[in-house]
């Protein structure tokens, strides 16, 4: 209503059945093999939106092995996927990943030769590779699945495989499948022709799912916008917004990076919370929810009991830099005058215009 009513309403397009957008087509093919890297810090960021959405995003550990070890999972196994059979899936990844060895032996097997796709994915881009990928590269490649990989301990490396098949798994069927796995009808770049992007995926029926959704396709709107200035001029003019109530559903790590560069290339975003609360839960670090907050140049706050919201907003309205001065002068017995000044800064209470309260 709001679009039509400023002669906007062909503008809108409403994110839903039959829409759709293969995240993973869509970056392999903007850059083929190269573009690889980008598939799994995608994959990566959908696993970081399944822990949001079962409440485990905020969780801090000093130990960053859980999530290092899926990431290099992934990087040794994008590629090669890709290379071998032209294309990736989220089912291709999981079925590379389950039937890849785990001890050296099993590349001596006949037996396991013939029935693993990770087995027959390495034969085959060794032989006859769908897409071309460098000797240096493939090397490096099989040698982790030989022999890097194969060292991790059975336990731990059991626990690093269910926890991130079982993420990935969303995506192979019900509605993430059909709107992030088939076919493509949206990109993110349609915004800057002036289409506005609405994600029809309400948490409150998609759940988990529409968390995960949103979060992946604002993601990759993020990472688009960043790049826009290098491309054709007539993709860089139009200013583009992020506009998200119950922001808390869908902050994430990369905001407060986004944040920083965003005005460069036209963006613009719009985040409403309860509390900021709400962001140091999620989020499960204050100085990257603080980061954020520090790049939002206008803030505005309501009626709240949130007490830290109320405190930051204090020292964010109320409060000052004063500049305080003091000084003396004295005469001496020849009668030369010197004279003495001391200056000092403090943050003092900021006396608001009356209409304010």
């Amino acid at each position: 209503a709001y679009a039509k009513a400023n002669g906007r309403a062909n503008s809108v397009i409403v994110f839903q059945e039959p829409f759709g957008f293969n995240f993973i087509d869509y970056e392999l093919a903007r850059q083929g093999i190269d573009g690889t890297s980008n598939v799994v810090e995608c994959l990566m960021r959908v696993l970081a939106a399944a822990d949001h959405a079962t409440g485990n995003g905020g969780k801090a550990s000093g130990d960053r092995f859980w999530e290092d070890a899926p990431r290099q999972i992934l990087n040794y196994t994008v590629p090669i996927v890709y290379a071998a059979w032209g294309n990736v899936t989220v089912q291709m990844i999981i079925d590379f990943v389950m039937s890849s060895a785990t001890t050296p032996k099993q590349w001596d097997d006949p037996h396991w030769l013939s029935n693993s796709f990770a087995a027959q994915t390495i034969q085959r881009v060794a032989v006859s590779p769908a897409v071309a990928i460098s000797d240096s590269q493939l090397r490096t490649i099989i040698s982790y699945w030989n022999t890097q990989y194969t060292r991790i301990p059975e336990k731990t490396l059991g626990n690093i495989i269910i926890s991130m098949t079982t993420r990935l798994d969303r995506f192979n069927h019900g509605r993430l499948h059909k709107a992030f796995c088939q076919g493509t009808s949206i990109v993110p770049e349609m915004t800057f022709q002036g289409m506005i992007i609405i994600m029809n995926m309400p948490t409150l029926t998609w759940n988990e799912d529409g968390i995960i959704g949103q979060h992946l396709f604002k993601f990759m709107w993020q990472r688009a916008v960043e790049a826009r200035n290098g491309m054709d001029i007539t993709q860089q003019q139009r200013p583009v917004f992020l506009w998200a109530d119950e922001a808390q559903n869908f902050v994430s790590s990369y905001d407060f990076i986004y944040q920083s560069v965003c005005r460069s290339a036209r963006g613009i975003t719009v985040y409403l919370t309860q509390n900021i609360s709400n962001y140091y839960a999620l989020l499960g670090n204050r100085d990257q929810a603080n980061s954020l907050l520090g790049n939002f140049q206008n803030k505005v706050f309501h009626a709240n009991a949130d007490a830290p919201t109320n405190a930051y907003a204090s020292e964010v309205i109320a409060s000052a830099m004063v500049s305080l001065g003091s000084g003396g002068a004295s005469t001496n017995p020849e009668g030369e005058r010197s004279t003495s000044i001391n200056v000092s800064q403090s943050l003092q209470p900021k006396v608001l215009p009356a209409e304010f309260t």
